[in-house]
C-alpha cells in the first residue's frame, strides 16, 4: 500500500519494465528518478552517504546500507544452492555464477573471462602490471586482492591449505595444488625447447635457465653461479659443512637432497639414467656422464707418471695405486688386498663361485673377465705370453709363470702325502689322484680311465695310431713319451728296472713284468 498516487504509479514501472529516467551522459535508464540522481553521482564523484562507523563515502544510498551490513555482520542474500549467505545482493548474483558457469566479463586483451567484475579488474592489473595491494609488513606488493591475502599467510606462518594424502599444509593454496600433481604424478608444465615436463610451474622456470644459461643466484663465498635457487643453497652446505639430509636406511648423510635421492637408490635399486646407445642403466647421473666417454672414447684423466688415460676419474684414482703400491681393498673374507674394486669384486666371485663372464664360442664361464680375455686366445691361436729364455709362446698369463718354473727349477707345489713337488699347481692336483685312487679322465673310445689328464691324451694316441715321439738316434717312433724314454735306455744301455727278489736288471718295465713270471711260475 503506497499513501501516494504517484508513488504507486512509480512503483507500477517496476512491474512493467517501463525505464522513463535516462542518464544523459552514459544512457542507462531507471525506473525511478532517485535512482537515477543517484547514479548520476558515479560519473561527478560525489559521494553523499557517510559511514557512520568507519567514515567510508558512498555514491548511493543502497551502497551505505549494504555497506552497513559489513559492520554488523548481517547476511541477508543466501544463496539456495549452497547456503552461502552474503551482506551484498550483488556479491549473491555474482556468486551464482559460480554455480552456472556463467563468465560474463572478459578481458579485453587476453580473453580470459571472469564470473565477477572485480575478478576482471584485478586481472588486468596483470597486463598493465598495476599493484595496488600492498603488504603493510614486508612491502610486496600484488596486483590482486587474493593473493595479498595469501602472502599473509607467509608472515603469520598459517598454512590452510593441507595436502589429503600425506597432510603436508601449504600457506596459499596454488602451492597445495602444485603439490598434489607429485602425488598424481601429472606434469602439466611442459619445456617447449625439450618437451621435458613438471608438476610445477616455477620448477619449469628454473628449467629454462638451463637452455639460456642464465645463472641468477650466485654464491657470496665463491661466487660459483646456480640457475636455481635451491641448488644455491645446497651448495651453501659445501662451506659450512652441514649435512641436512640423512638416510632412512642405513643413516648416511648429505650435504646435498638430490645427492641423498640418488644414494637411496642404491638401497632400492632403482636405476633412473640408461645410456641411449646401450641401454647400461646407472643410479648415478654421473656415472652415466662418465659412462659416455667409453663410446665416444675421450679420455680426459691422464695418469702423471705413466701418461695412460682414463674416460673416468675413479679409474684414475685406482690405476695411481699401481705406481704407489696401495692396496686400499681388501677382501673381507680372506684378507687378499688389491689397488682397484674391479680387482677386489672379481676375486670376490672366486668365493662365491659365480662365473658372470661367459666365452662366446664356448659356453666356457670364468669368475674374472680377465681369464675370459686369457681364454679367448686358446680360440684364435693367440700367444702373448712368451718366455724370455727359451722363447716358448702361451695363450695364458699363468701358463707362462709355472713354465717358467721348468726353468728355475722352482717347485712350489709339493704333495703332503709323499712330498713330491711340482711346478704347476694342476699337476699336484692330478698326482693326489694316485694317492686316493681317483680316476677322473675316462677314455671316449675304450672306456679306461686315468688319474691325470696327460695320461688320457697319450692313452688316445694308441687309438688314433699317432705317434708324436721320434728316437733322436734311430728315428723310431712311439705314441706316448714314457716309452720313448725306456727305448732310450736300449741305446744308453741304462737298465733302471730292477727284480725285488733276485736284482735282475732290465731296460724297459715290461720287461721285468715278463721276468716277474718266472718267479711266480705264471
Amino acid at each position: 500500500m503506497f499513501t501516494q498516487l504517484g508513488h504507486l504509479k512509480t512503483h507500477g514501472t517496476i512491474h512493467t519494465g517501463v525505464k522513463n529516467y535516462t542518464c544523459l551522459i552514459c544512457g542507462k535508464a531507471f525506473t525511478r528518478l532517485g535512482h537515477l540522481k543517484q547514479h548520476e553521482n558515479t560519473h561527478t564523484g560525489v559521494k553523499n552517504y557517510d559511514c557512520q562507523i568507519c567514515g567510508k563515502a558512498f555514491t548511493q544510498l543502497g551502497a551505505l546500507k549494504r555497506h552497513g551490513n559489513t559492520h554488523t555482520g548481517v547476511k541477508n542474500y543466501a544463496c539456495q544452492i549452497c547456503g552461502k549467505a552474503f551482506t551484498h545482493r550483488s556479491n549473491l548474483k555474482r556468486h551464482g555464477n559460480t554455480h552456472t558457469g556463467v563468465k560474463n566479463y572478459a578481458c579485453l586483451i587476453c580473453g580470459k573471462a571472469f564470473t565477477r567484475l572485480g575478478n576482471l579488474k584485478e586481472h588486468e592489473n596483470t597486463h598493465t602490471g598495476v599493484k595496488n595491494y600492498e603488504c603493510q609488513i614486508c612491502g610486496k606488493a600484488f596486483t590482486q586482492l587474493d593473493v595479498l591475502k595469501i602472502h599473509g599467510n607467509t608472515h603469520t606462518g598459517v598454512k590452510n591449505y593441507a595436502c589429503q594424502i600425506c597432510g603436508k599444509a601449504f600457506t596459499q593454496l596454488r602451492d597445495l595444488r602444485r603439490h598434489e600433481n607429485t602425488h598424481t604424478g601429472v606434469k602439466n608444465y611442459a619445456c617447449q625447447i625439450c618437451g621435458k615436463a613438471f608438476t610445477q610451474l616455477g620448477a619449469l622456470k628454473r628449467h629454462g635457465n638451463t637452455h639460456t644459461g642464465v645463472k641468477n643466484y650466485a654464491c657470496q663465498i665463491c661466487g660459483k653461479a646456480f640457475s636455481w635457487l635451491c641448488d644455491l643453497k645446497s651448495h651453501g652446505n659445501t662451506h659450512t659443512g652441514v649435512k641436512n639430509y640423512e638416510c632412512q636406511i642405513c643413516g648416511k648423510a648429505f650435504i646435498q637432497l638430490s645427492n641423498l635421492k640418488t644414494h637411496e637408490n642404491t638401497h632400492t635399486g632403482v636405476k633412473n639414467y640408461a645410456c641411449q646407445i646401450c641401454g647400461k642403466a646407472f643410479t648415478h647421473r654421473s656415472n652415466l656422464k662418465r659412462h659416455g666417454n667409453t663410446h665416444t672414447g675421450v679420455k680426459n684423466y691422464g695418469c702423471q707418471i705413466c701418461g695412460k688415460s682414463f674416460t673416468q676419474l675413479g679409474n684414475l684414482k685406482e690405476h695411481e695405486y699401481t705406481h704407489t703400491g696401495v692396496k686400499n681393498y681388501a677382501c673381507q673374507i680372506c684378507g687378499k688386498a688389491f689397488t682397484q674394486l674391479g680387482n677386489l669384486k672379481e676375486h670376490g666371485n672366486t668365493h662365491t663361485g659365480v662365473k658372470n663372464y661367459a666365452c662366446q664360442i664356448c659356453g666356457k664361464a670364468f669368475t674374472q673377465l680377465g681369464n675370459l680375455e686369457e681364454h679367448g686366445n686358446t680360440h684364435t691361436g693367440v700367444k702373448n705370453y712368451a718366455c724370455q729364455i727359451c722363447g716358448k709362446a702361451f695363450t695364458q698369463l699363468r701358463d707362462l709363470r709355472r713354465h717358467e718354473n721348468t726353468h728355475t727349477g722352482v717347485r712350489n707345489y709339493a704333495c703332503q702325502v709323499c712330498g713330491k713337488a711340482f711346478a704347476w699347481l694342476g699337476n699336484l692336483k692330478e698326482h693326489g689322484n694316485i694317492h686316493t685312487g681317483f680316476k677322473n679322465y675316462g677314455c671316449q673310445i675304450c672306456g679306461k680311465v686315468f688319474a691325470r689328464l696327460g695320461d688320457l691324451k697319450r692313452h688316445g694316441n694308441a687309438h688314433t695310431g699317432v705317434k708324436n715321439y721320434a728316437c733322436q738316434v734311430c728315428g723310431k717312433s712311439f705314441t706316448q713319451l714314457g716309452n720313448l724314454k725306456e727305448h732310450g735306455n736300449t741305446h744308453t744301455g741304462v737298465k733302471n728296472y730292477g727284480c725285488q727278489i733276485c736284482g735282475k736288471a732290465f731296460i724297459q718295465l715290461s720287461n721285468l713284468k715278463r721276468h716277474g713270471n718266472t718267479h711266480t711260475g705264471l
